[in-house]
């Protein structure tokens, strides 16, 4: 199946023709009018993945999740729905074809610098121009292979600058860089593949929606709604009404919202199980716990310290006494010798230097000395006699009244 066959769809051309009919278009305009009279009815239609979070859990896999224009035209009449880049330039492909107006799609680079995104390329006699229902570009922008086109939109003012001797363009809104893509028609089998990748993508994990309003664009993700009017910007948390706020500003049935807010929680939910799992095989599932501020793990308590038991008396070991050596035969037998003692240390005597100081060294060392002779020691302290000796002839010794006397 090539493009042609998918847009030429005798079911998805008679859809889009009833969408165009339905919104009035002029069927008597040609050229380039016929082209922007067409876009201009695809502002109508909300860029929302929505359907697509239903569409992928309804079919596990397959080509069986593709919304093709039938579709897309059925779910905006009954629920108010739109679509995807994917299935809005499908839907696009089969109206302009209805007119005669051949196109095919494209594959544009993101900042990821990957295919994750397509657009659609409207040739229109001798000139090309970008359509791109996805990211709201509504007004055909004229391709220029060496210059620049520009075109004023509800999102501001869209630039697209070619590159020169290449088929190459960047495309610009407000002022910044949105995606590059190359004008080289895609294989009917290459944009398959990628719209069914896309399913798996991670803008998958929330909602995304977004509309022209009068005057500016409406844009919504999760529970947050961005509104620029005018020229003016506001934030909306839409929280606590989420459902009947996107019914009201994107004209999405509740049904439809609320179906799908239920996939996206259930989904997070499997993804914590499964990052759960993940942890318990790698041994550390407190570490999951403690992101989510569930720390259940079981608290480790330490050992209760126990006093030594003591061992019974017949148990304790006997101390063991050096052994006696045995004399020769013939010699009397040896006594055992003396456990020698360590000699007791006297505390040092501090030096005085104030007034007496002589005095109080003479009685500590006198004090010394009798205390040794008590003791049986055979060392003798200096007698008082020697000690005036040692003083000088003309200097007199300076001693307390309990050494008056010259003698203990």
């Amino acid at each position: 199946m090539d493009w042609e066959q998918i847009v030429r769809e005798p079911f998805h051309r008679l859809a889009a023709a009833e969408l165009l009919e339905s919104y009035g278009i002029a069927t008597t305009l040609r050229g380039e009018d016929l082209l922007f009279e067409v876009a201009r009815v695809f502002c109508h239609l909300p860029y929302e993945n929505l359907t697509k979070l239903i569409r992928k859990h309804t079919f596990p896999h397959g080509r069986e999740r593709f919304r093709l224009p039938g579709d897309v035209v059925k779910e905006h009449r009954e629920k108010g729905a739109g679509g995807t880049c994917f299935s809005l330039s499908c839907l696009f492909g089969s109206a302009l074809d209805t007119f005669g107006i051949s196109s095919y799609p494209v594959i544009a680079r993101m900042r990821s610098q990957r295919s994750m995104h397509c657009g659609l390329i409207v040739t229109c006699g001798k000139d090309k121009f970008l359509l791109d229902p996805g990211y709201l570009v509504h007004k055909p922008v004229r391709l220029k292979g060496d210059g620049v086109s520009r075109m004023e939109m509800e999102t501001g003012q869209v630039e697209l600058v070619g590159e020169k001797n290449k088929q190459c363009f960047d495309l610009f809104s407000g002022g910044k860089w949105r995606y590059s893509f190359s004008d080289e028609p895609m294989t009917v089998s290459a944009f398959m593949n990628l719209w069914l990748e896309s399913f798996d993508w991670s803008m998958m994990n929330n909602i995304h929606l977004s509309k022209i309003i009068d005057g500016g664009y409406l844009y919504a993700r999760g529970h947050h709604v961005r509104r620029n009017e005018h020229g003016m910007k506001s934030n909306e948390n839409i929280r606590a009404r989420q459902v009947e706020s996107l019914k009201g500003y994107f004209g999405i049935s509740g049904e439809l919202a609320e179906e799908a807010l239920e996939l996206v929680a259930r989904s997070r939910a499997n993804c914590d199980i499964s990052h759960f799992h993940s942890h318990l095989k790698q041994g550390s599932p407190s570490r999951f716990l403690k992101k989510f501020g569930k720390d259940e793990s079981p608290v480790k308590e330490p050992p209760e310290k126990r006093p030594p038991e003591e061992e019974p008396p017949d148990k304790i070991p006997p101390v063991r006494e050096p052994p006696i050596e045995q004399p020769p035969a013939g010699e009397p037998p040896r006594k055992r010798p003396p456990v020698k003692e360590p000699p007791v240390k006297e505390p040092p005597v501090r030096a005085l230097t104030a007034k007496g100081s002589s005095a109080k060294r003479t009685s500590a060392k006198r004090t010394s000395a009798k205390r040794s002779s008590a003791e049986g020691s055979s060392v003798k302290g200096p007698s008082p006699e020697k000690e005036r000796a040692k003083e000088p002839s003309g200097r007199k010794l300076r001693t307390n009244s309990l050494f008056s006397g010259g003698s203990c």
